[in-house]
Protein backbone atom coordinates (compact mmCIF):
# COMPACT_ATOMS: atom_id res chain seq x y z
CA UNK A 1 0.00 0.00 0.00
CA UNK A 2 1.40 3.44 -0.99
CA UNK A 3 0.25 7.10 0.12
CA UNK A 4 0.89 9.30 -2.76
CA UNK A 5 1.27 13.35 -1.58
CA UNK A 6 1.45 15.83 -4.45
CA UNK A 7 0.41 19.80 -4.59
CA UNK A 8 -1.05 21.28 -6.78
CA UNK A 9 -0.97 24.20 -8.31
CA UNK A 10 -3.23 26.66 -9.85
CA UNK A 11 -2.87 29.95 -11.34
CA UNK A 12 -5.74 32.45 -10.86
CA UNK A 13 -6.35 34.53 -13.53
CA UNK A 14 -7.94 38.17 -13.14
CA UNK A 15 -9.30 40.88 -15.58
CA UNK A 16 -9.51 44.41 -14.53
CA UNK A 17 -11.97 46.43 -15.94
CA UNK A 18 -11.57 49.85 -15.32
CA UNK A 19 -13.94 52.72 -16.79
CA UNK A 20 -12.43 55.54 -18.19
CA UNK A 21 -15.18 57.05 -19.37
CA UNK A 22 -16.01 61.00 -19.12
CA UNK A 23 -18.06 60.69 -15.74
CA UNK A 24 -14.76 58.97 -14.42
CA UNK A 25 -13.57 62.82 -14.89
CA UNK A 26 -15.66 64.21 -12.07
CA UNK A 27 -14.66 65.76 -8.79
CA UNK A 28 -15.73 68.48 -6.33
CA UNK A 29 -14.48 69.80 -3.07
CA UNK A 30 -10.96 70.25 -4.41
CA UNK A 31 -11.32 66.32 -4.37
CA UNK A 32 -9.18 64.22 -6.64
CA UNK A 33 -10.94 62.94 -9.96
CA UNK A 34 -12.26 59.66 -9.32
CA UNK A 35 -10.49 57.96 -11.91
CA UNK A 36 -7.07 58.52 -10.46
CA UNK A 37 -8.98 56.65 -7.57
CA UNK A 38 -9.86 53.93 -9.36
CA UNK A 39 -6.57 53.84 -10.59
CA UNK A 40 -5.26 53.31 -7.83
CA UNK A 41 -7.27 50.47 -6.82
CA UNK A 42 -6.49 49.08 -10.16
CA UNK A 43 -2.81 49.23 -9.16
CA UNK A 44 -3.79 47.95 -5.53
CA UNK A 45 -5.41 44.85 -7.32
CA UNK A 46 -3.22 44.11 -9.67
CA UNK A 47 0.12 44.07 -7.01
CA UNK A 48 -2.07 41.71 -4.82
CA UNK A 49 -2.45 39.29 -7.55
CA UNK A 50 0.33 38.90 -9.31
CA UNK A 51 2.89 39.60 -6.12
CA UNK A 52 0.57 35.96 -5.03
CA UNK A 53 2.31 34.68 -8.37
CA UNK A 54 -0.98 35.00 -10.31
CA UNK A 55 -1.75 36.51 -13.34
CA UNK A 56 -3.55 39.91 -13.63
CA UNK A 57 -4.96 42.33 -17.03
CA UNK A 58 -6.13 45.09 -17.38
CA UNK A 59 -8.86 46.41 -19.69
CA UNK A 60 -10.25 50.19 -19.87
CA UNK A 61 -13.63 50.70 -21.48
CA UNK A 62 -16.00 54.13 -22.08
CA UNK A 63 -18.93 53.11 -24.42
CA UNK A 64 -16.11 50.12 -25.88
CA UNK A 65 -12.87 48.61 -24.92
CA UNK A 66 -10.33 50.75 -25.61
CA UNK A 67 -7.19 49.35 -24.37
CA UNK A 68 -6.21 45.80 -22.86
CA UNK A 69 -3.16 44.35 -21.77
CA UNK A 70 -3.08 40.08 -20.95
CA UNK A 71 -2.79 38.63 -18.18
CA UNK A 72 0.70 38.11 -17.07
CA UNK A 73 2.21 36.91 -13.57
CA UNK A 74 5.79 38.83 -13.88
CA UNK A 75 6.03 41.76 -11.79
CA UNK A 76 7.51 43.53 -13.89
CA UNK A 77 3.63 43.76 -15.70
CA UNK A 78 3.07 46.06 -12.70
CA UNK A 79 5.07 48.78 -14.87
CA UNK A 80 3.12 48.25 -17.91
CA UNK A 81 0.29 48.64 -16.47
CA UNK A 82 1.05 51.97 -14.80
CA UNK A 83 2.12 53.30 -17.69
CA UNK A 84 -0.95 52.30 -19.42
CA UNK A 85 -2.61 53.96 -16.94
CA UNK A 86 -0.89 57.47 -16.53
CA UNK A 87 -1.35 58.29 -20.20
CA UNK A 88 -5.10 57.45 -20.33
CA UNK A 89 -8.07 60.55 -19.55
CA UNK A 90 -11.21 60.07 -19.12
CA UNK A 91 -13.44 61.11 -22.13
CA UNK A 92 -16.21 59.11 -24.00
CA UNK A 93 -19.55 58.55 -23.12
CA UNK A 94 -20.86 55.83 -21.16
CA UNK A 95 -22.18 52.49 -22.79
CA UNK A 96 -20.94 50.28 -19.67
CA UNK A 97 -23.42 47.14 -20.53
CA UNK A 98 -22.20 47.04 -24.14
CA UNK A 99 -18.92 47.39 -23.19
CA UNK A 100 -19.14 44.68 -21.09
CA UNK A 101 -20.70 42.36 -23.16
CA UNK A 102 -17.67 42.74 -25.80
CA UNK A 103 -15.17 42.07 -22.88
CA UNK A 104 -17.23 38.77 -21.33
CA UNK A 105 -16.75 37.47 -25.03
CA UNK A 106 -13.18 37.82 -25.05
CA UNK A 107 -12.55 35.98 -21.54
CA UNK A 108 -12.46 32.21 -22.33
CA UNK A 109 -11.44 30.60 -19.03
CA UNK A 110 -13.26 30.55 -15.97
CA UNK A 111 -11.22 33.55 -13.89
CA UNK A 112 -11.71 36.57 -11.07
CA UNK A 113 -13.28 39.36 -12.48
CA UNK A 114 -13.00 42.85 -10.97
CA UNK A 115 -14.66 45.71 -12.36
CA UNK A 116 -13.52 48.98 -11.43
CA UNK A 117 -16.71 51.84 -12.47
CA UNK A 118 -18.69 54.45 -11.25
CA UNK A 119 -21.63 52.44 -12.41
CA UNK A 120 -23.68 55.68 -13.76
CA UNK A 121 -25.87 54.16 -16.82
CA UNK A 122 -28.45 52.33 -17.56
CA UNK A 123 -28.32 49.79 -14.28
CA UNK A 124 -31.01 47.04 -15.60
CA UNK A 125 -28.69 46.35 -18.42
CA UNK A 126 -25.50 46.65 -16.16
CA UNK A 127 -26.98 44.58 -13.50
CA UNK A 128 -28.11 41.82 -16.03
CA UNK A 129 -24.37 42.32 -18.15
CA UNK A 130 -22.60 41.85 -15.05
CA UNK A 131 -24.57 38.37 -13.46
CA UNK A 132 -23.98 37.06 -17.16
CA UNK A 133 -20.27 36.94 -16.19
CA UNK A 134 -21.43 34.62 -13.29
CA UNK A 135 -23.35 32.63 -15.32
CA UNK A 136 -20.38 31.66 -16.70
CA UNK A 137 -18.87 30.60 -13.75
CA UNK A 138 -16.45 33.92 -13.02
CA UNK A 139 -15.70 35.15 -9.86
CA UNK A 140 -16.67 38.42 -9.32
CA UNK A 141 -15.37 41.91 -7.37
CA UNK A 142 -17.08 45.54 -8.24
CA UNK A 143 -16.30 48.41 -6.83
CA UNK A 144 -17.98 51.35 -7.42
CA UNK A 145 -16.07 54.66 -7.57
CA UNK A 146 -18.37 58.32 -6.34
CA UNK A 147 -17.44 61.39 -5.23
CA UNK A 148 -19.44 62.41 -2.37
CA UNK A 149 -21.17 65.16 -4.01
CA UNK A 150 -23.05 62.83 -6.45
CA UNK A 151 -24.35 61.02 -3.30
CA UNK A 152 -25.62 64.57 -1.62
CA UNK A 153 -26.12 66.69 -4.48
CA UNK A 154 -25.44 70.09 -2.14
CA UNK A 155 -25.91 72.89 -5.10
CA UNK A 156 -27.96 75.95 -4.08
CA UNK A 157 -30.33 77.64 -6.46
CA UNK A 158 -30.38 77.98 -9.86
CA UNK A 159 -27.59 76.16 -11.42
CA UNK A 160 -25.80 74.79 -14.89
CA UNK A 161 -24.79 71.32 -15.33
CA UNK A 162 -22.16 71.10 -17.71
CA UNK A 163 -21.99 66.82 -18.93
CA UNK A 164 -18.69 64.84 -18.93
CA UNK A 165 -19.77 62.99 -22.00
CA UNK A 166 -21.42 65.52 -24.48
CA UNK A 167 -25.01 65.92 -23.38
CA UNK A 168 -26.55 69.25 -24.12
CA UNK A 169 -26.39 71.65 -20.75
CA UNK A 170 -29.07 70.98 -18.23
CA UNK A 171 -30.27 74.30 -16.27
CA UNK A 172 -32.41 73.51 -12.97
CA UNK A 173 -33.09 74.61 -9.72
CA UNK A 174 -30.97 72.46 -7.56
CA UNK A 175 -32.39 73.25 -4.26
CA UNK A 176 -35.58 72.21 -5.85
CA UNK A 177 -34.77 68.82 -7.02
CA UNK A 178 -32.02 67.77 -3.87
CA UNK A 179 -34.83 65.64 -2.44
CA UNK A 180 -36.25 63.87 -5.41
CA UNK A 181 -32.29 63.62 -6.26
CA UNK A 182 -30.68 62.00 -3.47
CA UNK A 183 -34.05 59.44 -3.23
CA UNK A 184 -33.44 58.17 -6.92
CA UNK A 185 -29.31 57.77 -5.56
CA UNK A 186 -30.28 55.66 -2.81
CA UNK A 187 -32.86 53.76 -4.74
CA UNK A 188 -29.71 52.83 -7.53
CA UNK A 189 -27.28 52.12 -4.40
CA UNK A 190 -29.59 49.65 -2.92
CA UNK A 191 -30.61 47.88 -6.50
CA UNK A 192 -27.08 47.31 -6.58
CA UNK A 193 -26.19 46.30 -3.61
CA UNK A 194 -29.15 43.87 -3.08
CA UNK A 195 -29.09 42.28 -6.41
CA UNK A 196 -25.73 41.82 -6.45
CA UNK A 197 -25.88 40.37 -2.83
CA UNK A 198 -28.68 37.99 -4.35
CA UNK A 199 -26.26 37.29 -7.42
CA UNK A 200 -23.39 36.28 -4.97
CA UNK A 201 -21.12 39.30 -6.23
CA UNK A 202 -19.22 41.19 -3.54
CA UNK A 203 -20.16 44.95 -4.14
CA UNK A 204 -19.15 47.66 -2.19
CA UNK A 205 -19.26 51.92 -3.13
CA UNK A 206 -16.07 53.49 -2.85
CA UNK A 207 -16.46 57.31 -1.95
CA UNK A 208 -13.47 59.37 -3.12
CA UNK A 209 -13.13 61.47 0.12
CA UNK A 210 -12.17 58.51 1.97
CA UNK A 211 -8.66 56.69 2.19
CA UNK A 212 -9.07 54.23 -0.64
CA UNK A 213 -6.68 51.61 1.04
CA UNK A 214 -8.39 51.19 4.49
CA UNK A 215 -11.70 50.39 2.22
CA UNK A 216 -10.01 48.59 -0.09
CA UNK A 217 -8.56 46.38 3.01
CA UNK A 218 -11.83 46.00 4.72
CA UNK A 219 -13.61 44.87 1.35
CA UNK A 220 -11.57 42.63 0.82
CA UNK A 221 -11.19 40.97 4.25
CA UNK A 222 -15.44 40.75 4.03
CA UNK A 223 -15.03 38.71 0.93
CA UNK A 224 -12.29 36.08 1.96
Amino acid sequence: YYVREYTAENVLTTHILLDTSGSMGFSAGGRRPKHEHACQLAMAVAYLVIGGGDAAGLTTFSDRPTQSLAPRSVISHLEVMDSLLAAVNPSGETDLGGALERVAATIKRRSLVVLISDLLGEPERVLRVVKSFKARRHELLVLQILDPQERDFDYEGPTVFESLEGQPELFCDAGALRRLYRGEFERLLKLYESTFHRSDIAYAPFFTDRPWELALGRFLTRWQ
